[in-house]
């Protein structure tokens, strides 16, 4: 298996190369962290035949009108789907009320596979589309394949590195899968974003040398008040306080039971990467300088007729799916 950021490196070419679509999956959290800006520029730029998705995964962890801002936003850019890979029968992605979504209902599994064989039809593709999912570690980029197979078809966890090389899944006989390792794609040019990579579970928590920093960055994010709630704390001022009295309610007490700052900081970094510390931020306020989405959103246009799913032994045929709205895709 790769070990290495270059070989990770491969393993993404291969999947850009072999991919038809290109679904990039971004924390609802936190999207402008996890995008890839020089991903999208070359696919635009070199590979004009490719199709960019952003999916907006983790969508019911935001507010409704903080999902309503990432999605006016984002769709500047590239279609943009809210989705849920979690939840419903079966493993097939539960979707939501269109006010948990920001106002269109998020997609499950189900909606997401149909949308994207309407692609299929509509580009003339007339083999197997060929999916690609990219994006950071710990997105959910696994969890979207398992919810479009219905089954546990990859290793889904909060470890990095669980996903090591890029894995085809057989979805049926007119998607494939390409679910690609979770690659940190910029290097950090400041201490600031060396910290905020630490913050997508890049690098195991045991095997950080500088636990301050991350802590550091992880406070510009949630704010105090979630944070008081979360642990059951008193008010702080700094980092360092924030840590001391974490160490004291959770018991991470040193010799004479000083605070155990390290210990500490390991349980908060534990926590945020498992997801349960909860926050999210907030959309850029400027506007996107060039609207590319004006013409790539043709095939994927979700609002025109949303893809109906297919019922339990209902047939999978040219003409079953044409009636569904064969055109129907997302904005």
């Amino acid at each position: 298996a790769p070990r290495n950021q270059r070989s990770f490196q491969k393993e993404l070419a291969r999947v850009l190369r072999e991919s038809d679509v290109l679904l990039e999956v971004l924390d609802a959290r936190d999207p402008m962290g996890c995008r890839c800006a020089p991903l999208e520029e070359a696919v635009l730029s070199r590979m004009t035949s490719k199709r960019v998705v952003l999916i907006l995964n983790k969508i019911d962890l935001i507010p409704p009108d903080n999902a309503r801002r990432w999605l006016a936003y984002l769709r500047q850019f590239f279609p943009t789907v809210p989705f849920k890979a979690s939840g419903g029968g079966g493993g097939r992605g539960g979707g939501m009320s269109a006010a948990s979504a920001g106002g269109a209902e998020a997609f499950g599994g189900e909606q997401l596979l149909q949308l994207l064989k309407n692609y299929s039809r509509s580009a003339g593709i007339k083999t197997a589309i060929t999916v690609g999912v990219v994006g950071y570690p710990n997105v959910g980029k696994s969890s979207l394949i398992n919810a479009l197979k219905r089954s546990r078809a990859v290793t889904v966890g909060a470890t990095p590195g669980v996903t090591t090389v890029a894995q085809v899944v057989s979805i049926d006989k007119r998607v494939k899968l390409v679910d690609c390792p979770g690659i940190v794609f910029a290097r950090p040019s400041t201490p600031a974003e060396a910290a905020s990579v630490l913050l997508r579970n890049c690098v195991k928590v045991e095997k950080m040398a500088d636990l301050h920093a991350p802590i550091e960055a992880l406070l510009l994010r949630a704010t105090a008040e979630q944070l008081r709630e979360h642990f059951g704390i008193a008010r702080f001022e700094s980092a360092t306080e924030f840590l001391t009295l974490v160490a004291l309610k959770r018991g991470k007490l040193g010799k004479g039971g000083a605070p155990d700052h390290d210990a500490a900081a390991r349980a908060v970094l534990q926590e945020w990467n498992a997801g349960t510390i909860a926050y999210h931020s907030e959309p850029p306020k400027q506007k996107a300088e060039v609207t590319i989405v004006s013409h790539l959103g043709e095939e994927f246009d979700w609002h025109a007729a949303p893809p109906k799913v297919r019922k339990e032994g209902e047939p999978d045929s040219e003409d079953d799916d044409d009636a569904m709205g064969g055109r129907a895709g997302l904005r």
